[in-house]
């Protein structure tokens, strides 16, 4: 029996998605013979526990102290930020479990102080350097002189990481040049992402796709993430997704459009006209979101970032993709063949660092409506509105490529496979 910790409700994992479904479909996919533990924070307290996390962190306090870098930061505050990031009591939770599990699994950061083996999943490699670096803050970072690099880079060497993975081959690529070793190289791994929907819905997909031409009236639908905070809402697009719904409706004035996420203050949504506009400002249950995708004809995502389980979960349930240029999005999708990408972002957010070649990103656009966006946007709903026969080649397309390359089960047994 393998016996795996999951971290990711705990308190120090707030701050990157926690329980995210894009792994959580791991959990709840576990084949028999793995068994999920989900740390409890009511342990009971070893002072044992509590010097070999102290051991632990006082070793990375040294890489952030010494060298190059003694003089150069304000060593007190980055070890204060950072301490507060692995939250040492969390750390002594998981540690209290060693004897009782064989690896932790963790994602997007290496937030890990304990004397256990750990994996570790990660979709940007930018999020490897958390808290200390932060999406849409990046624009002018020259990454091999932080001093999280250096700290991050002998994590990953040590032997308690057992394993490195991204559902990116392009992430895959780009943190191999970022850390240029070979210890960590032999342990990085691509693996791509799966995704499902309850088999109870297989047909009524299906049927959907098929009666496409017939359908009436075209429904679009835009979410925020799955933490639900507002600014999700610029992040992923929504005033460009508004801004094009208006247009659309001049031609088509039947058309409807679902969004699911906190509202916005009501002096962002002047001179808008909401008509036709369903807001849906709570969170809903997995099941009712699976009601809002399977009506969807178009899924918006005209996003400053990435946003991998979204992107493929609507083209798992029959909804033609909307999608920016940010990179990673190609690997989901070709342009007209299995949905449509909207071009902006790529130029506006995104340079290489000429170092590493990983992306920096700069977000100050985001938070003002881009119009020329808005209007790419608008002219695709209008032909897909206009051509429905185009629509159910791109829905089926899609569907088709998401069960051949993206199935739950393949994502499970490449876990697992590296896992063991």
């Amino acid at each position: 029996m393998l016996k795996v910790i999951i971290p990711w409700k705990m308190s120090f994992y707030d701050g990157i998605n926690g329980y995210h479904p894009l792994l959580s479909s791991f959990v709840e996919s576990c084949p028999e013979g793995v068994e999920t533990i989900f740390p409890d924070v009511n342990f009971q307290f070893h002072s044992s526990r509590l010097n070999n996390i102290c051991y632990s962190l006082m070793n990375d306090a040294f890489i952030f102290g010494e060298g190059a870098f003694r003089g150069r930061i304000d060593h007190k505050a980055y070890m204060t930020v950072f301490l507060n990031s692995r939250d040492p009591v969390s750390q002594m939770c998981i540690d209290s479990l060693k004897g009782n599990a064989d690896i932790v699994f963790h994602h997007t950061a290496p937030l890990h102080s304990s004397t256990l083996p750990f994996i570790l999943h990660y979709e940007s490699p930018m999020t490897l350097f958390f808290p200390f670096l932060s999406m849409g803050k990046t624009r002018n970072v020259s990454l091999r002189i932080q001093p999280i690099y250096h700290m991050v880079k002998a994590q990953l060497e040590s032997d308690n990481c057992r394993a490195i993975f991204t559902h990116l081959k392009s992430s895959h690529e780009t943190m191999l040049r970022c850390f240029d070793s070979p210890t960590i190289a032999a342990k990085a791994h691509y693996i791509p992402l799966g995704v499902d929907a309850p088999k109870a819905m297989h047909d009524r997909i299906e049927q959907k796709i098929r009666s496409i031409p017939q359908r009436k009236p075209l429904n679009i639908l835009f979410t925020n993430s799955a933490h639900g905070h507002r600014d999700g809402f610029n992040l992923r697009g929504g005033m460009e997704v508004l801004l094009a719904f208006q247009r659309l409706r001049q031609t088509v004035p039947d058309a409807t459009l679902t969004i699911l996420s906190p509202q916005l203050p009501l002096e962002s949504l002047q001179g808008m006209d909401l008509r036709n506009v369903t807001w849906i400002k709570e969170r809903i249950e997995e099941e009712a979101l699976y009601e809002l995708l399977l009506a969807a004809d178009l899924f918006a995502l005209p996003a400053a970032g990435l946003h991998s389980y979204s992107a493929l979960r609507a083209l798992k349930f029959g909804a033609v993709l909307l999608c920016s240029d940010a990179p990673g999005y190609e690997e989901y999708i070709t342009d007209g063949k299995t949905g449509i990408i909207i071009p902006g972002r790529r130029e506006q957010v995104y340079s290489p660092d000429p170092q590493t070649g990983w992306m920096r990103d700069d977000y100050s656009t985001v938070h003002t409506p881009q119009q020329p966006i808005a209007d790419r946007l608008a002219a695709a709903f209008e032909w897909l509105a206009q051509f429905p026969e185009q629509r159910q080649r791109i829905a089926a397309e899609a569907y088709v490529h998401v069960g051949e390359r993206h199935a739950i089960g393949p994502w499970v047994d490449n876990i697992l496979r590296i896992m063991s």
